[in-house]
């Protein structure tokens, strides 16, 4: 997206995590709204200011509590304001809406202003979390703060969910898979937590429970992008393309055509053989590439379908240059499996300082 508005609609619009993005949105709307609110009542409280003559002197002690109160609770939802702008580029960076180095940075910026102003606020710990995980490669880090996150706040649904993403990359999959199903206790409506569930059970390999769980959220809503990417994505590595293809479109048509998504079909049309539209799709993503970020983690996926190996480990060299948070999935997606274990593709992988899993 060239701005934040067009950003910010598109993150809402689609992406894995993009309804993660709507669950922040209207877990702290009502929070950063309040601002306007407390803003109005302090505007009230100035009025103690006023030439003592037009503010009756029983009224005064009133109008300053007033203002106290009001400046209180302005901090904090400052603090929590600062929260969401930290998660929302968090998202943007997540669902490559934005570079890394144009999202993740400013991400820990305003977790960090959250936290100046708040250091026990449970979001910003979760918001900085994920930039010391999907950004710094700070394993270590993120998982003190992760924990202190859910300390802080347990009943935060998103802390728990990305908490599961980072045990999942851990390669920590059932404790991924319990904490995954934790946070939707906290949040049972939220589709993107329903899909995270299946996520994790495509990624620990166990494609029987993925393909119960997605189905149950198709149950939930027919028309929700995400799930039938991932459904896609499992079907495709089931061998079953006529199935999968049919997924990875609907998503790709359901989420207003997102590179994610399209790359995905692509890379299944050309293990399908249907190598033509696999390479025009390729070839729109390229001349898009050139007005907008595109991750070369899924260009490469599109190469490894094609069986242009040396295509698919240049994208995911430039994946690394940048570096991408896609990286951090390559040791455990099933899409690389047939590129993982070429001598380029691991001096990648030891390029990031895996976590020593108790």
């Amino acid at each position: 997206m060239t701005d934040m508005a067009s950003a910010a609609e598109g993150k809402f619009r689609v992406g894995r995590t993009l309804s993660d993005s709507w669950r922040v949105f209207s877990a702290n709307f009502v929070k950063v709204f309040s601002i306007a609110i407390v803003v109005t009542a302090v505007s009230v409280g100035l009025a103690m200011f006023m030439p003592r003559s037009a503010v009756p002197s029983s009224e005064v002690p009133k109008l300053a509590l007033l203002i106290l109160v009001g400046v209180l609770v302005i901090l904090v939802c400052y603090a929590l304001a600062q929260a969401a702008v930290a998660d929302c580029y968090v998202l943007l960076g997540w669902n490559s809406y934005l570079p890394p180095k144009d999202a993740y940075p400013q991400a820990k910026l305003a977790a960090m202003r959250a936290l100046k102003l708040d250091p026990a606020l449970g979001e910003a710990r979760a918001s900085l979390a994920a930039v010391l995980w999907l950004y710094d490669w700070q394993w270590q880090e993120a998982q003190a703060e992760f924990e202190r996150s859910i300390a802080l706040n347990p009943a935060y649904p998103t802390s728990n969910h990305w908490y599961a993403e980072y045990l999942m990359t851990a390669g920590r999959h059932e404790e991924a898979i319990r904490r995954m199903k934790k946070s939707q206790e906290l949040d049972p409506l939220s589709l993107i937590i329903s899909v995270a569930i299946g996520w994790n059970q495509y990624m620990a390999g166990r494609y029987d429970d993925a393909m119960a769980q997605l189905r149950r959220t198709i149950e939930l809503d027919p028309h929700y992008p995400v799930t039938y990417w991932i459904l896609g994505l499992l079907l495709r590595k089931l061998e079953r393309y006529e199935e999968a293809i049919a997924h990875a479109e609907k998503s790709v048509a359901l989420s207003g055509g997102s590179p994610v998504m399209r790359a995905a079909l692509a890379q299944t049309l050309a293990l399908a053989g249907q190598r033509p539209q696999a390479n025009s799709i390729l070839d729109d993503l390229l001349k898009l590439s050139q007005q907008k970020y595109v991750a070369p983690y899924f260009l490469s996926g599109i190469y490894l379908g094609l069986g242009q190996q040396d295509r698919a480990i240049e994208d995911l060299e430039k994946a690394a240059q940048e570096p991408s948070h896609w990286l951090i999935y390559l040791r455990i997606d099933p899409g690389m499996d047939a590129v993982r274990s070429e001598p380029r593709c691991q001096a990648l992988l030891r390029r990031i300082a895996w976590p020593r899993n108790p």
